[in-house]
């Protein structure tokens, strides 16, 4: 009885860890036109902070922390830490 227990453990973890590689490869993140416009900002100068990409597309703080927290998960941005400021670039 004890085996039978032990195997159907087994499988049920074997289960739940092949269902979250598939989910997580399967997973795409959708881009819509205020994150292609972050995107265009941040790709102009280079790289650019926060406050830079706030001004030029108008968009509040959060949203825009949110977006750029999505693009850099999708692989499209990333940030670099210099002199204790947060600047975004486009990844190549």
């Amino acid at each position: 009885m004890l085996y039978i227990i032990l195997a159907l453990i087994a499988i049920l973890l074997i289960y739940v860890v092949f269902k979250r590689l598939i989910s997580s490869k399967t997973s795409f993140i959708e881009i819509d036109e205020r994150d292609k416009l972050i995107v265009d900002v941040i790709r102009r100068p280079g790289e650019a902070p926060a406050q830079k990409i706030m001004e030029e597309t108008g968009m509040p703080k959060t949203p825009l922390y949110r977006r750029l927290k999505k693009l850099e998960k999708a692989g499209i941005i990333e940030s670099v830490l210099r002199s204790g400021k947060t600047y975004y670039k486009v990844k190549k």
